[in-house]
């Protein structure tokens, strides 16, 4: 029988809502919906987390909320492994989108957001896609050869951090909903940094 504490990284995708807005607290029915999922699943899957001291929960009435602990310093390794995840699970879906990606990716972090990123797009939704890097020829060429729009932006770590404490409302959306491509963990200290 394996221990419990080798159980639980099986048990990160129910993680993955946490990551549109770091500061989350979610009850256990809200993730069976979000994730569709069992209850009784999402539950064991929780408790093997909170278990292994992965996330916590705070009571309110007889119903556990749970949410990551900011504060803890685990919780940026927690939060990265998590968003890896999800990018994963995002090129595993869109493979046509992969290959650009990877492409893209030899400019630097990309983070996808928008409708993909919601996973709400149609066949007419354009790709947005915001460049750790500065706006180049190069950039504009590669964004412009694949069959599929694609709206680029471009910045840089300091300025997205900096747009965030503004309150900016693209940079609030892309906080949110995002999938990060290349170098997750310099995102998740901004993203930690600002929801903590």
């Amino acid at each position: 029988m394996a221990n419990i504490s080798q159980k639980w990284l099986k048990d990160l995708d129910v993680l993955i809502p946490f990551t549109e807005g770091y500061n989350k607290f979610i009850y256990a029915s809200s993730l069976a919906v979000m994730l569709k999922q069992p209850q009784r699943t999402v539950a064991r899957k929780l408790f093997r987390l909170e278990t292994a001291g992965v996330v916590k929960c705070t009571l309110e009435g007889k119903n556990k909320m749970y949410y990551i602990d900011l504060h803890d310093p685990q919780s940026l390794i927690l939060l990265s492994n998590i968003e890896h995840l999800k990018a994963l699970s995002f090129l595993r879906k869109h493979l046509k989108i992969s290959i650009a990606i990877k492409d893209l990716m030899q400019l630097g972090t990309i983070i996808l957001f928008g409708s993909y990123a919601k996973g709400q797009q149609t066949s007419a939704s354009d790709i947005d896609l915001l460049f750790l890097s500065r706006k180049s020829k190069k950039a504009k060429k590669l964004c412009s050869k694949y069959p599929f729009a694609i709206n680029p932006h471009f910045t840089d770590l300091q300025s997205f951090s900096k747009l965030l404490k503004e309150d900016n409302a693209l940079a609030k959306e892309i906080a949110e909903t995002h999938i990060i491509f290349g170098n997750v963990e310099e995102i998740v200290k901004v993203l930690v940094k600002f929801y903590g």
